[in-house]
Order: C-alpha cells, then sequence, then structure tokens
C-alpha cells in the first residue's frame, strides 16, 4: 500500500525511516542489538549519507541480513522528520540495499559509528509512486 503526501519527494526526502520486522528466521540479530525492540527493528537513515540517526556509538561494525518479503513499512520524511510518503509492503530495493533482493531482503553493512556503507549514492524513491 502506498501513500504519497507531498508531490516532490525526491527533492524534499532527507531520511527514509524503516520498520522491519525480526522473524525467527532472523534471529542472528541479538535482542540487545541497536534499535531493535523485541520482534521489530526500526531506524531512521538520512540518505544523502546512509547515517542511522540514533545508533549506538561504539557498537561493533556489522552486517543486518533480514529476509522481510512484504512485511515491512518504509517511510520517507522531510528535514523535519515530516511524512512525505509511505510504503508497506514490499523492501523498496532502489533505495534500501540489497539491490538484487527482489523485494524481499533488506543486508545493510553498518560501521562502529552507525553509517551503512553500502548505501546508495543515487537513491531512487520510484517504488513510492507506481
Amino acid at each position: 500500500m502506498k501513500y504519497v503526501l507531498k508531490e516532490n519527494i525526491g527533492s524534499e526526502t532527507r531520511y527514509v525511516k524503516m520498520c522491519l520486522p525480526v522473524f525467527l528466521e532472523n534471529n542472528d540479530m541479538p535482542r540487545d542489538f541497536p534499535l531493535r525492540e523485541g520482534t521489530k527493528w526500526e531506524a531512521i537513515v538520512e540518505v544523502d549519507t546512509g547515517q542511522i540517526l540514533n545508533w549506538t556509538k561504539g557498537y561493533p561494525a556489522t552486517v543486518i541480513f533480514l529476509k522481510v518479503v512484504d512485511a515491512g513499512t518504509y517511510y520517507l520524511l522531510d528535514k523535519d522528520l515530516d511524512v512525505i510518503a509511505k510504503l508497506e509492503g514490499y523492501v523498496p530495493n532502489t533505495l534500501i540495499p540489497e539491490r538484487n533482493g527482489w523485494g524481499d531482503y533488506v543486508e545493510l553493512h553498518i560501521d562502529s559509528n552507525g553509517v551503512i556503507t553500502n548505501w546508495y549514492d543515487n537513491p531512487d524513491y520510484s517504488a513510492f509512486l507506481k
């Protein structure tokens, strides 16, 4: 399900918020993993840099690999963290890695400062418009 609240999403988007389920198949994510609450991992990422807001600084570099299928929710946010657009379901893999995830997978390489090192240089918001 898609909701677009503003027309110029490309020029106004500063952040993407990901609300991802942590299913039993993804049991390699520790319960004390930064930004995890129970069976949900929720993060806000600055789209220009791949920086995760509110990351636990100094947490060891890690890789998140989640099979999300159609259970995630994604928000495009403006500079004030107000929602511009919302997408429920398949992963918008033109915005959120993994590139060939077929909408089912998220793979994030996160350094100890909370920067996603495999974040895309030129994010594509088209999944929010289709």
